[in-house]
């Protein structure tokens, strides 16, 4: 079959002359994984949907004749009416079904590269059922109570520590999941635009992701409130910008952020004994080039 008819093309049937078929992200990761994989860097093989699954799928919930219709007489200069069709559109797109064909290509290609990188995982393996069960509740524990059971275990922190990378391999064990959100981290750890609890004064409406041992995401609900957010920065010993300061002068929403370590996770679903094995270009006391 032609590069351009199928829905699924794997990184090392992709270079940079398949721009127009998977976009040029996975065109410089397919380039990537055809070249560099012969030098003996370590990268993971992958895929990607292409140009003609966006159309399948476009052409199967009758989406062409629809966005011509509400695209019909555009002013591209009316930059209110512009959002306003591009919002239709998004509606559109998101009511749509979604193809099972394309659906079972995609859960097909997902098999077969899970099976490259873990052998065991095949239909009936029970042991491998077990080890690629699927999470439906994480547990949450506070920061404290995390202490309280690393005590137990002979691992003894004080009130304001963070966890280290042995409290943090201990607790995957203690708790007995994957997955654990520690919360409410104490707010002497934490910058100044971090929501205090509302329970208790000395912590924060934060956490941090363990998976297996290792963290892999940290996040807050930040202060939306001005007058708060000043408060804590003076706390802190933070002099605001007024530009920054200015944001929040007419009220701003609720919200929160993450930062997400991606080499991690990458290690941990891998299994992958050391961090390094899952950048692309690592960088060490030893190690500057390439």
């Amino acid at each position: 079959m032609n590069k351009s008819d199928k829905l699924i093309l794997w990184f090392d049937e992709l270079g940079l002359d398949d721009v127009p078929l998977v976009g040029g992200k996975n065109a410089s990761l397919g380039e990537m994984y055809s070249n560099l994989t012969k030098k003996g860097i370590n990268i993971p093989n992958g895929f990607a949907t292409t140009s003609k699954a966006y159309w399948f799928f476009i052409k199967k919930n009758g989406l062409d004749e629809k966005i011509k219709k509400v695209l019909a007489g555009l002013n591209t200069s009316d930059m209110r009416n512009l959002s306003e069709r591009g919002m239709k559109i998004r509606n559109l797109i998101l009511n749509s079904e979604f193809p099972e064909e394309l659906g079972e290509e995609i859960k097909k290609a997902y098999r077969k590269l899970a099976r490259k990188y873990h052998p065991d995982v095949n239909p009936g393996n029970k042991e491998a059922e077990k080890k690629f069960k699927e999470v439906k509740e994480i547990p949450r524990i506070t920061i404290a109570e995390a202490k309280r059971l690393l005590e137990k275990k002979g691992k003894k922190l004080g009130p304001d520590d963070d966890l280290d990378s042995e409290s943090e391999k201990l607790l995957g064990e203690l708790v007995n999941s994957d997955f654990i959100f520690v919360t409410n981290y104490p707010w002497v750890k934490r910058p100044f635009y971090h929501m205090k609890s509302e329970k208790d004064s000395q912590g924060t409406r934060s956490f941090d992701l363990i998976w297996n041992g290792v963290e892999v995401a940290t996040g807050a609900q930040r202060e939306h409130r001005l007058g708060i957010l000043k408060k804590q920065a003076k706390e802190k010993g933070v002099k605001l910008d007024p530009i920054y300061s200015e944001i929040f002068q007419f009220g701003a929403p609720p919200h929160g952020g993450v930062g997400l370590g991606l080499d991690r996770m990458i290690q941990r679903l891998l299994e992958l004994n050391n961090i390094r094995e899952a950048i692309l270009l690592p960088r060490d006391p030893e190690r500057i080039t390439p």
